[in-house]
């Protein structure tokens, strides 16, 4: 944001902290009126434990109540705790609290944010603005579980066209807005509670891994080509595209507001249970989700190839063991292969715990 401004580029969105700091953001959506968790700043564990009884969590973990601590940057889920009592609380600020702010290596995190958890399904939406105007490139539905002493573990992120798309849609861009993005690419994350959409982040990013090949097969068009569109493709514009590459590129006037979707898509995130000295990999169990009807693609990252290379169970993101890219254009046979994938995670890789 800094350098759009100092280079005084085209099309750039200014400088706002809100859109960065995971606190103020939701302060700004709020302002703009649209429903959102609550939450506080606190400087002090006793500031955070004071929130969370005030929300309704207790010491010996008997309600059913939870919060969320985590800090006010980070990434994939990083540092993010879902705490259902007071000890639980205490040591996720004592996690982040004084710990490295992500992308700021001499930064520290002097403060700690706990919200309210919201309960729902989590969605991501990716967004592509032009001129303040919002066009939806994809809305996916995760699949988040607890595993390995982690409480939110990506098992898989697929594509959706519910019954609910439209009020995700129209939220984000209400909230696109309160924090004044007009140009560029977002990947919004959102809650849909019993009482509606709740945020969780807007991030001025695309989506973390290459979604690409699944939106060509199951929308038809993707992200990056629309934020081509949108800067290079309008008469008024000041950059048009060369006339050659006319039947090669999108014409963002004619986007739907709102993507379609023709066949059934997921981005599979394999789960590693194992820890220490890599011993055995599961050949068989790879080759059968290789061979699977669903299965597009598929990667094992390669420090879980190599044996004696030392792994660690997957507790975010960063920590995945591979992935698996599925489409099927058949409900059924896809929910059974994604199925069938889930089953074998705990199979694929044996280690030898040298702790």
């Amino acid at each position: 944001e800094r350098l759009g401004v100092l280079l005084n580029t085209t099309y750039h969105n200014g400088v706002n902290e809100a859109r960065r700091n995971k606190y103020l953001m939701v302060e700004r959506v709020k302002e703009a009126g649209l429903a959102v968790v609550k939450q506080r700043l606190c400087k002090t564990l006793e500031e955070a434990c004071d929130f969370a009884k005030e929300l309704g969590v207790d010491s010996g973990g008997d309600s059913d109540v939870c919060v969320v601590v985590k800090p006010i940057r980070g990434v994939g889920s990083e540092d993010v705790t879902l705490c259902n009592d007071i000890n639980s609380v205490k040591s996720a600020f004592q996690q982040i609290h004084g710990a490295t702010v992500f992308g700021s290596p001499r930064e520290k995190h002097e403060v700690v944010l706990v919200q309210e958890f919201a309960i729902g399904q989590e969605f991501a939406i990716d967004v592509v603005s032009k001129n303040g105007e919002h066009k939806v490139a994809a809305v996916w539905i995760y699949d988040k579980r607890p595993a390995n002493g982690a409480s939110f573990v990506y098992y898989a992120t697929k594509l959706y066209d519910g019954e609910n798309m439209d009020e995700l849609c129209n939220y984000v861009r209400k909230t696109l807005d309160a924090l004044d993005i007009k140009w560029g690419i977002t990947h919004n994350e959102i809650i849909l509670t019993a009482d509606g959409p709740r945020l969780v982040e807007v991030n001025c990013r695309q989506h973390n891994m290459d979604f690409i090949p699944l939106t060509m097969e199951c929308i038809g068009y993707n992200i990056f080509d629309m934020l081509l569109g949108a800067y290079l493709g309008g008469e008024d514009d000041p950059f048009v595209y060369p006339m050659e590459t006319e039947p090669e590129r999108l014409n963002w006037d004619i986007l739907p507001s709102n993507p379609p979707k023709r066949m059934n898509g997921a981005m599979v995130h394999l789960v590693n249970y194992a820890n220490g000295t890599l011993t055995r990999l599961n050949e068989d169990a790879l080759r059968e989700i290789q061979r699977m009807p669903s299965v597009m693609n598929m990667e094992v990252y390669p420090p879980f190839l190599q044996m004696g290379n030392t792994i660690s169970p997957t507790i975010d993101i960063r920590t995945d063991a591979g992935w698996v890219q599925m489409v099927n254009p058949n409900p059924n046979e896809f929910q059974k292969d994604y199925d069938r994938i889930i089953e074998l995670m705990p199979t694929l890789f044996e280690a030898n715990d040298d702790l």
